[in-house]
């Protein structure tokens, strides 16, 4: 009986092992080693209770889930996706804008367009809806809403006022997009230098003829912005290579220049 209670043990702290290599893996944080076992007189005992193991690698410790639980929980997943799939056409998603202003005038020049989905149920976060629709090829139809939808309410505005809208890699590798885009246009009788695309650096990392498709987008008279630039893979080759009207400096770069004088030279030659 001592001999499996220590198997057992044994066990138990090579499976913790395990998760703490998986945790810094997956960058879930790191756990304390020492913490997680203890040695006593008649052996090793895990303290399986010492830290709460992350949701992705908690079923390594919780009691396996039993099959009706497992089929539950896929059930309201496709649910999910499927009211997901058909939340436009219930009039279950809207968009909400939040100003740019022109900081020497302190007048609004543009409004970015922000995604929501009001599901009957809750408010569904874009945290929760946007990586599930990225996931399940359901972007492409999702960002064709958000297109036409902004350009329409643009329409109504004053004319010198643009709506800018990101797009995720997946839309802009879509074939269609450029179709997409051109649609809403004509459809909302807007003027194209006054529709933004947002991108970030991923869909340029990403897509080999990521420069091939927005040179097209640009050449209809849409304008397009690079988002968060100064954070992940930014390189200063992006702006030879592709004649951006925009470019949005990442937060996280702009609150350097307070403590880093480098950041703030940067950030000055940039501008200039």
């Amino acid at each position: 009986a001592r001999s499996k209670h220590l198997i057992n043990t044994m066990r138990r702290v090579c499976v913790r092992r395990i998760m703490c290599m998986m945790c810094e893996t997956l960058g879930e944080g790191k756990m304390d080693a020492a913490s997680d076992y203890r040695f006593r007189g008649d052996g090793v005992e895990s303290l399986i209770g010492a830290t709460t193991p992350p949701p992705s690698l908690r079923f390594l410790f919780d009691a396996p889930p039993s099959p009706h639980g497992v089929r539950s929980e896929r059930r309201a997943r496709r649910r999910f996706i499927g009211d997901l799939r058909q939340a436009a056409a219930r009039r279950q998603l809207e968009l909400e804008y939040q100003p740019i202003v022109d900081s020497r005038s302190g007048a609004i020049v543009a409004f970015e367009a922000l995604l929501r989905w009001n599901h009957p149920l809750r408010r569904v976060s874009p945290a929760e809806f946007i990586p599930v629709a990225e996931n399940n090829a359901l972007m492409p139809e999702l960002g064709a809403w958000v297109v036409a939808r902004a350009c329409k309410d643009c329409a109504s505005w004053p004319s010198h006022i643009k709506v800018s809208v990101n797009m995720s890699a997946s839309q802009l590798a879509d074939p269609a997009v450029e179709r997409v885009v051109a649609e809403a246009v004509a459809a909302a009788g807007l003027s194209p230098d006054r529709l933004q695309i947002e991108l970030t650096e991923t869909f340029l990392l990403s897509d080999s003829n990521a420069l091939y498709t927005l040179s097209r987008l640009r050449a209809s008279g849409v304008q397009i912005a690079l988002d968060d630039f100064g954070t992940g893979y930014s390189s200063m080759s992006y702006l030879h290579t592709f004649p951006f009207d925009k470019i949005k400096i990442d937060r996280c770069f702009m609150t350097q220049t307070d403590r880093c004088r480098h950041s703030y030279r940067m950030l000055e030659a940039l501008m200039r």
